[in-house]
């Protein structure tokens, strides 16, 4: 059996806009709770959306964005505890750590857990990843697990 929870809330490649285009922020999520990278040279920077799905093989943390001005969609999966370091992208979806852009997997790459705030349950790092038609770099993320 497969649950999940996620919240959403918006994305954009940077155009300017300033993403507050729903007129809903949500205020579980803030300005420290991001997603950020350079999707093949251009800015993609998004507040984030934060979930834990827990499936038949074991719990796993995405950390995500979602538009509601059609933006893509930038995810990355890992372990639910994985302790700082750096990780390989493998496995596709279902693999240990996984990551896409515009629902399109990544081939290869890495995660890197830079901090985790046991206080706060604030989880911080960075990725990089090559997924078929897109080259992701100097990716980062900030966000609270719930």
């Amino acid at each position: 059996m497969l649950a999940g929870l996620f919240f959403f809330v918006s994305c954009d490649k940077d155009n300017g806009d300033d993403g507050n285009n729903n007129g809903n922020n949500n205020n579980n999520n803030s300005n420290t709770e991001y997603i950020r990278a350079k999707v093949n040279g251009e800015d993609f920077s998004a507040r984030v959306a934060t979930g834990v799905v827990d499936g038949g093989l074991g719990a796993k943390v995405s950390i995500s964005s979602l538009s509601f001005n059609n933006a893509p969609i930038m995810m990355i999966s890992f372990p639910e505890g994985t302790a700082v370091g750096t990780y390989q992208i493998s496995g596709g979806f279902f693999g240990d750590f996984s990551a896409r852009y515009d629902m399109v997997l990544a081939i290869s790459g890495t995660i890197t857990i830079t901090s985790f705030d046991e206080v706060k349950n604030i989880v911080k790092g960075t990725f990089a990843f090559i997924a078929e038609g897109y080259t992701i770099t100097d990716g980062e993320f900030a966000a609270e697990i719930p």
